[in-house]
């Protein structure tokens, strides 16, 4: 059920499921710190600064993955058609990281076949005075 384990200085300290946001509920991993104190208590934890730090870092590092995989269409379109959900949901409740998950969807249009295309592609291909998207959902 948690995504991301903390150890500092290979010592297990504790799981956590608040260290990136919950639509990234689906990403699993270890983060090891040497700046943090081993005897530090669950108070102290929360209000760690090294903690907020490691914490945006996180999810940085995630956004640079979730691009780099972005540029490979085949693996990203796996990579899509199984969170899909999660990067929606991201869209709704992560107003803070929003600007970077809407490059990561993908939608089909007319144009597309059966394949999807970025919004960023479909912009690209909008002819000459168009201003309006139109959808049918």
């Amino acid at each position: 059920r948690f995504s991301i384990r903390l150890y500092v200085r290979r010592v297990f300290i504790k799981e956590f499921n608040d260290l990136i946001p919950k639509w990234m509920g689906f990403i699993k991993g270890i983060v090891d710190s040497d700046d943090m104190p081993l005897n530090i208590s669950r108070e102290q934890l929360q209000q760690n600064a090294i903690l907020k730090h490691i914490k945006t870092g996180l999810v940085k590092s995630i956004f640079a993955m979730f691009q780099q995989l972005s540029q490979d269409k085949e693996k990203f379109q796996i990579f899509h058609d199984s969170f899909s959900q999660c990067l929606k949901l991201g869209i709704y409740e992560d107003h803070a990281n929003r600007e970077q998950i809407i490059p990561l969807l993908r939608y089909y249009s007319s144009k597309s076949g059966d394949g999807v295309a970025s919004l960023d592609e479909y912009v690209g291909r909008m002819k000459a005075g168009q201003r309006h998207i139109l959808y049918i959902t």
